[in-house]
């Protein structure tokens, strides 16, 4: 882990981030880099900083009763870390690795929290980040009861141009094992709900919108 306090840096990322260009600029952000395999948030321990993940790609995860890992979600997309913990003020629920480089804006909960809870953009940013995982757990969890349909669902809302490029994070996502996806993909494939485009590669056909 690696903390940068450049200004000028700093400065660029919030004008090139339009969910956080609207924050007030006198908040003491600064960035931090992880590398690969860093863990990012501890479960069960106290979190002092927001952090907004601009760069990389997260596991957020937690260990069962029988000491097994669980993959909640991956993403290489736009999320804020510490939200919930900003809320509730207590230890956070999971743990979070750093899958690739990874770089995030930080900022102290304990100095800004009196500020950040009289920001309006702020809040909107806070609901809109919790709602966000909220509807993206349950949307296919509980919506959706096989594994099939779980994957369709994940591939047309929640993939690039409904396209699967990325096995192993699907099955994260969508909380099933490798072999549950790939044996779902080839019986997709079969009913022509998928087209297979490349190895790993499959897009949603016109079939499957019908």
């Amino acid at each position: 882990m690696k903390k940068i306090y450049d200004k000028k840096r700093v400065e660029t990322y919030l004008n090139q981030l339009p969910k956080l260009k609207e924050f007030d600029t006198h908040y003491d952000f600064y960035l931090i880099q992880y590398e690969k395999g860093e863990t990012m948030i501890q479960a069960m321990s106290h979190t002092d900083i927001l952090q907004f993940v601009i760069k990389g790609t997260i596991s957020i995860y937690f260990i069962n009763e029988q000491g097994n890992r669980v993959s909640v979600s991956e993403t290489d997309e736009f999320i804020v870390l510490g939200d919930l913990e900003f809320v509730q003020g207590k230890e956070a629920l999971f743990f979070v690795e750093a899958k690739s480089e990874v770089e995030v804006l930080a900022l102290s909960i304990e100095e800004n929290k009196e500020q950040l809870n009289k920001d309006v953009p702020f809040l909107h940013l806070l609901l809109n980040s919790l709602a966000h995982k909220i509807n993206k757990n349950s949307s296919t969890d509980f919506i959706h009861e096989t594994v099939e349909e779980k994957l369709l669902y994940y591939i047309k809302y929640m993939c690039k141009d409904q396209e699967l490029r990325h096995v192993g994070k699907a099955a994260n996502n969508i909380h099933c094992s490798r072999r549950q996806v790939q044996r779902a993909l080839k019986n997709l494939c079969d009913k022509k709900l998928l087209i297979k485009k490349g190895k790993g590669l499959y897009q949603q056909s016109r079939k499957s919108y019908d």
